[in-house]
């Protein structure tokens, strides 16, 4: 897992230098404009969607259900390859550990036959949008039984079973830190200490970076420059990034190291189909 976290860098790096490469371009043309690229679920006009790790066409996000699999002709015979394409673009290296932790987990306790009943969503789609504004994890959202139950506590419900899960298996380093990470998150939102969590989860750390630029600009959060300041915390640019502005000053926690990251620039994981494809 924390090998994903240094390859998803590895691919903000090829990016960022990309970039660069337009711009001199761009400026050689006689064009005194230059490229900028955010890695977020949200565009300028506050349209929003899932990420996904591949697939430059909008097509297959817009045919295909969250969660699907479809045929991988670089894997062995019989496989194939899952896609989960409703997930959070992240600049925090211990979030998207959590992220892919936790998804690992549930995955695996899948794959291992556990039934994970009474958590189905009566509506995924209206559940995202009816949680995803709220800071506090509380808002109910209507289960396919008909109960409901608030976000925190359907979190909850998936920790539970994923340290039972792990405990019955045998922890490792990995899995430890990410059932530790998640719990000490859920624990945070649901008593309203952000602080316990701000140099973790991406979210935490974005919106104590734009609070305190309010409270020093004296602005309400709808002006344009708290937007200007929500998406530059997405710039890719580690000279410019409001992200990349808190790492250097110590304010994040992180879990790769610079020069695994650029390695994984030239140098793919293995096995795995980018390296079979070569």
């Amino acid at each position: 897992m924390p090998d994903l976290v240094v390859h998803d860098k590895a691919g903000e790096r090829i990016l960022e230098g990309l970039l660069a490469d337009a711009g001199q371009r761009l400026h050689g043309d006689g064009d005194a404009g230059g490229v900028l690229v955010l890695k977020a679920s949200a565009d300028p006009a506050a349209r929003r969607y899932g990420c996904q790790e591949d697939g430059p066409s909008s097509v297959p996000a817009r045919s295909r259900p969250f969660i699907n699999t479809r045929d991988e002709p670089r894997v062995t015979a019989g496989l194939r390859r899952l896609r989960v394409t409703v997930s959070e673009s992240n600049m925090s290296e211990t979030t998207t550990l959590l992220k892919a932790g936790a998804t690992d987990l549930v995955l695996r306790m899948a794959d291992a036959g556990t039934v994970l009943t009474g958590l189905i969503l009566d509506n995924p789609v209206r559940a995202i949008v009816e949680v995803c504004r709220d800071l506090t994890g509380r808002s109910r959202v209507r289960l396919a039984d008909g109960r409901q139950l608030s976000a925190l506590d359907i979190q909850r419900e998936y920790l539970t079973r994923a340290k039972d899960f792990t405990d019955q298996r045998g922890p490792d380093a990995v899995s430890s830190r990410v059932l530790g990470l998640w719990e000490r998150a859920l624990d945070a939102i649901g008593a309203g200490n952000l602080d316990a969590i701000a140099r973790e989860i991406d979210w935490a750390i974005k919106y104590q970076l734009i609070e305190r630029y309010r409270v020093e600009q004296d602005v309400p959060l709808s002006a344009p420059q708290v937007a200007q300041a929500d998406l530059a915390y997405h710039d890719i640019r580690r000279d410019r990034g409001l992200y990349y502005q808190a790492q250097r000053s110590g304010a994040v926690e992180r879990t790769a190291r610079d020069v695994d990251i650029f390695e994984a620039k030239t140098v793919p994981p293995s096995p795995g189909r980018y390296r079979q494809a070569g």
